[in-house]
């Protein structure tokens, strides 16, 4: 695949992301340079552990094979920390035309040439995510975010900046970091901007406003699209969202293992799991509310802060009893018939997964 035909790739793979999984996450270590005070998954250089490579690799060709998966985001800690596995994993991605989107700190990017040669080596990549945010300043100076980006984009690579911001677009730091990378830049990069979160290591940063406890009823309602993407953590556990932090205490969001279980057969359990397709179409306050009017709700937290519908899922889905309940009120027919309509509509998704198309491991999608 060309360098141009990944550009499009890149540009098109997004819409995988409200796809069920058919983008998968991938940390690929727990590695990083940097410690900054906001990660949520709690990374850094004292951190050791990393994904089985071989193992991981065997898994992403199982489901290459399939050509349901269509997009791979590899994260960290730092993916260019682990630069042989992330050769072999561009190698699969190139030869079943998967989209593959690495995020980084850009620590490795002190000059523009130094980061244009780090690139170089690599199959090729659909798109260069690098991060930037006020803790990274104490680890990265922001000259390499700029570096890192202008060699992504001359080598033709979609190149996004993703900046976490207290004030998301109207924070100060994300007009110091538009000066720094240059106008250019800045015009020709994809910008993902959003509020920093508390979350993992974040949890402990100051508050910069009062936290508001929010009591179950009063959580927003509406669907989750996170759940859309499964994430393969550092250990090798498949997840059903990329809030790691909170599903590694939640076992109903294990999907399986990569010791284990396939890829394609983690999805075709995940697609006839009703609990999970129903945090997809409805959400967590309306399975609140479900729990609420069966008399279940002293089961549930007596408030969830930041009016966090994480918070509250990841609640649910560690309490056994709640999870047994909802599993046994999703299998009503009419509840399961009104599922399966949703998903129709939001998703245009034909679902369950029946028997016979179990075996290639993924529910069946409505042409477009």
């Amino acid at each position: 695949m060309s360098i141009v035909d990944h550009q499009d790739a890149a540009l098109d793979a997004d819409v995988y992301l409200s796809m069920f999984h058919r983008s998968l996450g991938i940390h690929l270590t727990m590695r990083c340079p940097l410690r900054c005070a906001h990660c949520s998954v709690d990374s850094g250089p004292d951190r050791h552990e990393t994904v089985d490579g071989p193992l991981l690799l065997r898994r992403l060709e199982e489901a290459g094979r399939t050509g349901h998966l269509k997009r791979l985001s590899l994260s960290g800690g730092e993916p260019f920390l682990m630069r042989p596995l992330l050769s072999g994993i561009l190698e699969i991605a190139e030869r079943y035309g998967i989209a593959t989107v690495i995020n980084t700190a850009a620590h490795w990017a002190s000059t523009r040439e130094r980061a244009r040669n780090a690139l170089k080596p690599f199959p090729p990549i659909a798109e260069l995510a690098v991060s930037a945010d006020e803790y990274h300043l104490d680890f990265v100076p922001l000259e390499n975010v700029r570096h890192a980006a202008e060699a992504g984009l001359d080598m033709g690579l979609v190149t996004s900046l993703v900046i976490r911001a207290w004030e998301g677009e109207d924070d100060p730091f994300v007009h110091t970091l538009r000066t720094a990378v240059g106008e250019d830049v800045w015009n020709r990069a994809k910008l993902e901007i959003d509020i920093i979160k508390h979350v993992g290591r974040g949890e402990a940063l100051p508050r910069r406003t009062p936290p508001v406890p929010v009591a179950p009823e009063h959580i927003p309602e509406g669907y989750c699209r996170s759940a859309d993407q499964a994430v393969i953590d550092h250990d090798g556990t498949v997840f059903a969202c990329c809030n790691t932090a909170g599903a590694r205490s939640a076992p109903h969001l294990r999907l399986g293992h990569l010791s284990t279980d396939s890829l394609p057969g983690i999805t075709a359990k995940a697609d006839r799991n009703l609990l999970l397709q129903a945090i997809r179409v409805w959400g967590p306050a309306a399975l609140g509310k479900m729990i609420r009017d069966a008399g279940l709700g002293h089961r549930l937290a007596p408030h969830y802060s930041d009016r966090s519908i994480c918070k509250m899922c990841t609640d649910i889905c560690s309490k056994p009893d709640l999870v047994t309940f909802l599993e046994e009120a999703l299998n009503d027919p009419n509840r399961h018939a009104e599922l399966s309509v949703a998903r129709l509509l939001i998703y245009g998704e034909d679902q369950p997964a029946s028997d016979d198309n179990a075996e290639d491991g993924f529910g069946r999608e409505r042409p477009s």
